[in-house]
């Protein structure tokens, strides 16, 4: 308005935004030749943006597969000027966050950050391994056995493995298993077979045998044992 405000030019005729109302005239500004003020939309409200996770959810707040963060901006008033495409999260992390700036046409921004997303798609190593037991050959133990399954993780700690187990009985092949689990609900098994002979073999004799003797040496007998 001449030299004593300021003109906005809109060739394009569209709505122009801004975030408060001005005063026109004010501070003893007056223009002799008058002051207006037209305004089409006043936002003073910044967008809002909402979160939601899809994704395999595991245990404890764990996720088992990739995630994807759908970001949800609205504006009731000026419209969304910028938003935010999804997001995809497929490393596998203890703890990670993803952010959305969103900002709507009268030039109001929000950002929103996600809670911590933890993402675990690989089961633990598994090991199950005789720990007490005497060895004999060829793969059999002569005493008492004692099998643990024990867990190997990084990420989605702590694991729980199969209790100690333990074999008393004689067997020719026992087919032991273990299962360990993560803290994000993944499994994986371990197996052996354990075959326990306490029992050394029975020595069948036959009984006692006299023979005449057919030189000063004595005499050959035949007999068989088993």
């Amino acid at each position: 308005n001449e030299r004593y405000g300021i003109e906005v030019s809109n060739t394009l005729n569209n709505t122009i935004y801004v975030t408060a109302n001005p005063n026109c005239g004010s501070g003893g500004n007056v223009n002799t030749l008058g002051c207006t003020n037209v305004i089409t939309t006043v936002d003073s409200t910044p967008p809002v943006v909402t979160y939601s996770l899809a994704g395999t959810a595991g245990s404890n707040g764990w996720y088992t597969s990739n995630v994807t963060v759908n970001w949800t901006v609205t504006d009731a008033q000026s419209g969304i000027l910028t938003t935010c495409a999804p997001t995809v999260l497929s490393a596998e992390t203890s703890g990670v966050t993803a952010t959305c700036t969103a900002t709507n046409n009268a030039g109001l921004s929000t950002t929103v950050t996600t809670a911590s997303i933890k993402i675990d798609k690989t089961a633990p190593v598994t090991t199950a391994a005789v720990i007490s037991g005497l060895a004999g050959s060829n793969g059999w133990y002569i005493g008492n056995v004692t099998v643990q399954t024990t867990g190997t993780e990084t990420i989605s700690t702590p694991v729980s493995c199969t209790a100690n187990q333990a074999f008393t009985t004689e067997t020719a092949g026992t087919l032991v298993s273990g299962t360990c689990t993560n803290n994000a609900g993944l499994s994986s098994n371990s197996s052996l077979t354990v075959k326990i002979d306490k029992t050394a073999p029975t020595l069948n004799l036959p009984a006692n045998m006299t023979a005449e003797a057919t030189s000063s040496t004595g005499a050959t007998v035949s007999f068989s044992a088993s």
